[in-house]
């Protein structure tokens, strides 16, 4: 089995313990991997969704146990290794699909969220399409969330929470003026329209484009092989 270690390189907790863990799967370093251990939490895992091959464990940290890790002590990081093992035994997963948004102007892929958000602190008129229903809006924007990502920017505006592996999608409003209810549906080809007012595209909290006016959103082939829980240490 062949390793990949991505540790997010903000965080000296995660550096460090990135480091012990390339010492201890020295042997198992190398191309084509078929785990990806990424070392920081959530944001860690977005920032490198491209980069993770085979299935990604995902690690983060209580701030308790960061200064430990920090400072080195080796019960902690054996613990780790042990439990990294047994969870190498037995790599399931599910299956974490990529969003895909459409523009004019190019493709982009999210694992989290798809947002249209207003630039100007102004309200936007937004306009959401497919087969299941057609709704208005107006207010700063609109999410559309995986199972994934529903703990993040959607359930700080009200959205639904799903729970993996659900097969769903979460669309919520922000700051509706029509106090709109979030919606969940299937993952069908969506059309969102910006009607009035201007608004950015943000995938995985990364601005791609500005004034944007029409994005198709769909479930793209691509996935990450995600271990179903996190390891929190």
């Amino acid at each position: 089995m062949k390793i990949k270690i991505i540790s997010n390189p903000t965080k000296n907790w995660a550096i460090s313990l990135g480091d012990a863990l390339k010492k201890e799967f020295e042997n198992f370093l190398g191309e084509k991997e078929d785990l990806t251990i990424v070392i920081g939490g959530d944001g860690t895992l977005l920032y490198n969704k491209n980069k993770v091959n085979g299935i990604a464990i995902l690690i983060g940290s209580s701030s308790s146990r960061r200064a430990h890790i920090k400072a080195g002590k080796n019960f902690e990081v054996e613990a780790i290794v042990k439990k990294l093992k047994e969870m190498m035994k037995n790599p399931s997963y599910v299956a974490l699909p990529f969003l895909e948004a459409k523009t004019q102007k190019s493709v982009y892929y999210g694992i989290n969220d798809i947002v249209i958000s207003s630039n100007n602190h102004r309200i936007v008129k937004t306009k959401i399409t497919n087969i299941y229903f057609n709704e208005e809006d107006e207010g700063d924007g609109i999410i559309i969330s995986t199972p994934f990502g529903s703990l993040g920017y959607n359930k700080s505006v009200g959205g639904s929470e799903i729970s993996l592996p659900s097969k769903v999608l979460s669309l919520s409003f922000i700051s509706s003026i029509h106090k709109k209810i979030p919606i969940i549906f299937p993952p069908v080809k969506t059309s969102l329209k910006v009607i009035e007012g201007n608004a950015d595209l943000v995938v995985d909290g990364e601005l791609e484009e500005k004034n944007i006016k029409d994005v198709s959103i769909s479930l793209s082939s691509k996935y990450i092989k995600y271990y179903y829980k996190p390891l929190l240490i």
